[in-house]
């Protein structure tokens, strides 16, 4: 496997298991505050989005020159 197609890879995977998390998150929100579920979501599902956000720009960075001295 190529560089390019690991880094895609990665991303496809970190989309794709932030998704399931923000909708397990939404389910065990809902069980436990019933009508109040969507104010109890927010939080965590913006906390999550952001800790994506990191991922995402964590994983673009260029690792080429990372093990010089």
């Amino acid at each position: 496997m190529g560089n390019e197609s690991i880094f895609w890879l990665q991303m496809a995977l970190l989309v794709t298991f932030n998704i399931y998390s923000l909708y397990a998150g939404y389910r065990i929100s809902v069980k436990h505050y019933r009508e109040h579920a969507l104010k109890a979501y927010i939080p965590m599902a913006l906390l999550a989005v952001g800790f994506m956000a990191v991922n995402v720009f964590i994983l673009g960075q260029p690792m080429a020159l990372r093990h010089t001295h």
